[in-house]
């Protein structure tokens, strides 16, 4: 509709598809996509500029999907916080992933936890495992258990209302276990329980 500034395209596939774009490359021109319609054997045709969006938009998919593992957004009342936050540990911390996976051997490649675990240990210059347990031996704490666990709290509050088979598959999976109690509890459940 407008050659120096953006396009808007409108196009009926099962329903309406409208599209504004400022992509120069976006062509409205039908393309066959080499796929055939169910019974009729006709040929789907879709504008060029849809098939670029669905072969382009998938590293954005991973991008959203990757960052929403472990993610470290919490509810707030100021919304800033959250788009800051997650451009520093969402996207910042994907695309340096993504980076340093692509300039590694396979051999040498890591999963985004071991990633995240070992830039931290880069910034407080110490490993994990040797970060020193709180002075008080009588004090509770969460430590980093070796197998994920169902939590206590969350299946005994679950437990209240539904039978122990649904408790079970709906209660969190975590890794953290009480120092002093040795069972599993996830963050919220384990400050309701040692408040």
């Amino acid at each position: 509709m407008n050659k120096k500034g953006p396009k808007v395209m409108k196009w009926m596939d099962k329903r309406n598809v409208l599209m504004l774009t400022t992509c120069k490359d976006h062509d409205d021109n039908l393309i066959d996509t080499g796929k055939k319609k169910r019974g009729t054997d006709e040929c789907i045709k879709k504008p060029g500029c849809v098939l670029l969006y669905s072969k382009t938009k998938k590293g954005i998919d991973f991008s959203d999907q990757m960052s929403f593992y472990y993610t470290t957004l919490k509810r707030g009342i100021k919304c800033w916080r959250k788009v800051v936050m997650e451009l520093i540990f969402g996207t910042a911390l994907i695309n340096a992933w993504i980076v340093f996976n692509s300039i590694q051997t396979d051999e040498k490649k890591l999963p985004k936890r071991l990633f995240v675990e070992k830039l931290i240990e880069s910034f407080i210059k110490k490993e994990i495992d040797e970060i020193p347990a709180p002075e008080s031996s009588a004090r509770h704490y969460l430590e980093k258990g070796e197998k994920r666990r169902r939590c206590v709290g969350c299946y005994q509050k679950l437990r209240t209302f539904l039978p122990s088979r649904e408790a079970d598959k709906k209660s969190k999976k975590i890794l953290t276990l009480c120092s002093q109690c040795k069972k599993s509890y996830c963050l919220p459940c384990f400050n309701e329980k040692h408040s």
